[in-house]
């Protein structure tokens, strides 16, 4: 999901910063200039005064003085930088462009930066669904797409970015069962568990992040877990309940081979092969072999040959 980029164009005076230098240049060479249009000469002796006090020799002062104040103009925008303009207090667009202008000093700026921003959240304690804690944290990466929403919309858009993490880190994590082995939902198709990181979870994090973060202009571009394990309390005995489940699925998977190992046997001691008689055996007998083959097949020890005194 990605917001709309509704960028205003800047509203006040801007001029490439060359053409500025030329403007101030030519500004205190008049000012220089001035000082030598006598229009009122007064001559002491042999000499001309220069300075006399009429109208030009006024003008110099306010024309240095704007000329300096003219220098307070000129930025230098780095790239994946923006500058958000303010005219007396009123918003007059956003200058998006890169390089060296000069901006109307009475406009004021801030510099909103564009460049993608990691946001890394604390580890947190946040029950799943099943009711076990989970120790979950997350990052997130963001990049401002609308300068103007991103600097008024907000005080501080950081703490309000962690707080979205956080609140949404909790709401996921909740809606979800850590591990789906051995829970109620186990047998229902479907299901995704926290611990196999389904791109369903993920998309669904962001998503979430994404429509509060949208209020400040910024687009989410990727949030994933960095952190998802049961707490430190209950880690053993969940570590012990996965061991016994994996035991009770290896055992299933052999005793299933060894009641087709045994059945292969008993069928081919009955039937004929390569000439040699068969063996008959009624049904105890089979019994008998079928229990004896089993427990050498499944135990964990190797089998002892017993014989009997009688």
């Amino acid at each position: 999901m990605s917001i709309s980029q509704s960028i205003q164009k800047p509203q006040v005076t801007i001029l490439p910063g060359a053409v500025a230098i030329l403007i101030i240049l030519a500004g205190l060479a008049m000012a220089c200039w001035l000082p030598h249009v006598i229009t009122q000469p007064a001559s002491y002796g042999n000499s001309t005064r220069i300075l006399n006090g009429d109208i030009f020799d006024w003008l110099i002062i306010p024309l240095v003085l704007f000329n300096i104040f003219m220098t307070m103009g000129f930025a230098i925008i780095e790239p994946k930088e923006a500058r958000v303009l303010l005219f007396f207090g009123k918003f007059s667009g956003v200058m998006m462009d890169n390089g060296f202008f000069w901006i109307n000093p009475l406009a004021s700026t801030r510099k909103v930066s564009l460049k993608i921003e990691n946001f890394e959240s604390e580890q947190i304690k946040v029950n799943d669904k099943t009711g076990s804690p989970i120790m979950a944290a997350a990052v997130v990466s963001t990049q401002v797409v609308d300068p103007e929403a991103y600097t008024f919309n907000a005080d501080d858009t950081e703490a309000l970015v962690m707080n979205a993490i956080d609140r949404v880190l909790r709401k996921t994590v909740s809606l979800y069962a850590y591990d789906i082995s051995g829970s109620h939902d186990a047998n229902e198709k479907g299901n995704v568990c926290l611990r196999d990181d389904s791109e369903e979870i993920s998309a669904r994090f962001k998503e979430e992040i994404q429509l509060i973060v949208s209020n400040i202009g910024m687009e989410v571009l990727d949030a994933n877990f960095t952190n998802l394990s049961y707490a430190p309390e209950i880690a053993g005995v969940m570590l012990q309940r996965q061991q016994a489940s994996a035991l009770m699925d290896s055992r299933k998977i052999l005793v299933a081979s060894t009641v087709t190992v045994v059945k292969d046997a008993i069928k081919s001691m009955e039937s004929i092969t390569n000439g040699q008689e068969s063996i008959r055996m009624d049904e105890k007998t089979k019994a008998e072999l079928a229990a004896n083959l089993l427990t050498v097949m499944v135990s964990e020890r190797g089998a002892q040959v017993t014989l009997p005194l009688s």
